[in-house]
């Protein structure tokens, strides 16, 4: 079911009789970085598109690609959860119950938390050692990851969400937003890259979904979907959150889909089609909130893992994602109060899908300072939870990133993510500046 790129292309030239076990932890695989920051004085960042053009150059050549990426504040446990979902992806194929957690060591690995000395002035991503092995983290106060970094081993997985094919999967870190050390427009611009590139992204949010998260979120969806519209009439007290965009999106041009009969003329519209104008397409795929450390939960999780580690009961696991849908409907809902109502709106005018799952608190002794990544110290609820968690992502909900409808090859997204990121570098008086595009959304609200 599962396998790394590497060892799928080496069947494919005869270097191998059967896949390479991908219990195995390889050492080859590392997180690279792809978007660098400047210092604190400035928007600036780096493309490093070497990084990224040699990832996609481990993808199958037509492969569809899908990107997971996960945003959020800073320190709320984003690379954390990210390692969870490479030990995953590396040894579910054997995984029965949740041994694939422990499959590569009980300690988790990449904690900055180890006395392994740093390079490059204390940039814990790139320490030449074994804590490569997975996205770094630490705990304590600090931040820890600058930028955007993907895992340099892209991962062969089918999902259903892809009608059961085979599809190149990329995970993606990035930096954690109001840090006090990143000015709001480079903030914004990191996180409307990510969720221009990602098919799933995940906010990773703690104990709650306040509404300032939501409001957030609004405003940094806003931003790549303007990116996307740079020509968009820009966002003024005047203007009603539903204007209409004046020009279609700024893309690079899609092959034709080998499905395309361009000899067959197409069929005359309906009366029906011809007079109702065409639903506008949402920009972006998924957003799933992660609500980390709820402590909301009416059946009682603690029970969980009391006597074995073992997968969830069925049964047990709808009622609870019931809970979760429902904890979801609550916050999404209408809003009389106009600026409220605006930011759900934005979100989903946005998102074609939106879903929530949360995760109970993983334990005192997770919340240590000198906490390493012991694994076995992680309350049982936790486990058992991320095992539902990450099963329902890379089996069922993760899908192939699309654009304008068409499913991206890896060589695709590296077009769009090198287009993105000059429109955002060269072309950033073309933007309302981040700090005031919601101002603008809600003051016109309350004057309509």
């Amino acid at each position: 079911l599962i396998s790394s790129v590497s060892s799928k292309m080496e069947d494919k030239v005869g270097n191998s009789d059967s896949p390479r076990s991908v219990n195995s932890l390889s050492i080859d695989a590392y997180p690279s970085q792809i978007i660098a920051t400047g210092d604190a004085s400035n928007d600036a960042f780096e493309f490093k598109r070497d990084n990224l053009e040699s990832i996609i150059n481990k993808i199958p050549k037509d492969m569809e690609v899908a990107v997971l990426s996960v945003v959020g504040g800073f320190r709320s446990g984003k690379s954390f959860i990210l390692n969870f979902f490479l030990r995953y992806l590396r040894n579910s194929q054997s995984a029965v119950n949740l041994e694939w957690m422990t499959a590569d060591g009980t300690s988790l690995g990449g904690s900055g938390n180890s006395p392994i000395p740093t390079t490059n002035d204390g940039d814990w991503n790139v320490v030449e050692s074994a804590r490569t092995t997975q996205f770094a983290w630490r705990g304590g106060e600090q931040r820890q990851t600058t930028g955007i970094w993907i895992w340099s081993e892209p991962f062969i997985r089918k999902t259903s969400a892809s009608n059961g094919k085979e599809v190149a999967i990329l995970l993606m870190d990035t930096q954690g937003i109001f840090d006090n050390e990143t000015t709001m427009t480079l903030t914004t611009q990191i996180f409307g890259l990510s969720t221009l590139i990602s098919s799933f992204q995940i906010y990773n949010v703690e104990k709650m979904i306040h509404e300032d998260k939501l409001q957030h979120l609004a405003l940094f969806s806003e931003y790549g979907r303007l990116a996307l519209k740079p020509n968009e009439t820009e966002l003024t007290p005047d203007t009603p959150p539903d204007a209409p965009a004046k020009d279609t999106p700024i893309m690079p041009p899609l092959p034709p889909s080998e499905d395309d009969n361009s000899s067959t003329p197409p069929l005359p519209p309906t009366t029906a089609e011809a007079t109702t104008p065409p639903k506008p397409a949402k920009p972006f795929q998924s957003i799933q909130f992660l609500v980390r450390d709820w402590q909301h939960f009416k059946f009682d999780v603690d029970g969980l893992g009391e006597g074995s580690l073992q997968r969830m009961n069925e049964s047990v696991a709808e009622e609870l994602e019931q809970e979760m849908n429902a904890y979801l409907d609550s916050v999404m809902k209408p809003r009389a109060l106009a600026d409220l109502q605006s930011s759900r709106e934005q979100i989903t005018r946005c998102f074609e899908k939106i879903s929530c799952f949360l995760l109970p608190h993983p334990g005192n002794a997770v919340t240590k300072l000198k906490y390493s990544g012991d694994i076995t110290l992680i309350e049982p609820s936790f486990r058992i939870l991320l095992d539902r968690y990450v099963r329902n992502i890379f089996d069922h909900q993760l899908a192939a990133k699309t654009i304008n409808g068409h499913t991206i090859t890896g060589q695709g997204l590296l077009t769009f993510f090198e287009s993105y990121v000059n429109l955002f570098a060269e072309s950033k008086g073309a933007f309302p500046k981040p700090q005031n595009i919601l101002d603008a959304t809600s003051e016109a609200n309350n004057r309509h």
